[in-house]
């Protein structure tokens, strides 16, 4: 089995045997097993993850993976980044250290 909804060859979904239940236990409403690949997504994007390499763990392309998952960016650091916007354009970049940059040795 190499698949969360794959048959066990008997024709029984292996889902019905563990996840249903699982998700019974924990309290959960039902949902598909796929459903835990946007619950990462999203996850992953709250916790300030980003969305480079959030698209790179899903196997999307940043494009899709924004496409598809941008209303969960947390627009909480936007101030930020609007002023790191505004001092690289009035020259006092110098000052601010640049999320690209790579360390000194």
């Amino acid at each position: 089995m190499t698949h969360a909804t794959m048959s066990d060859g008997g024709g029984e979904p292996k889902f019905r045997w563990y996840w249903m239940p699982t998700l019974k236990r924990l309290g959960i409403r039902h949902r598909p097993p796929y459903n835990t690949r946007h619950t990462y997504a999203t996850m992953m994007l709250m916790a300030g993850m980003g969305p480079a390499f959030c698209a790179k763990q899903l196997g999307h392309s940043v494009e899709v993976f924004l496409r598809t998952y941008s209303k969960w960016l947390d627009g909480e650091q936007d101030a930020i980044e609007m002023q790191r916007m505004e001092d690289a354009l009035s020259g006092s970049a110098a000052s601010a250290k640049s999320p690209l940059e790579v360390p000194s040795k």
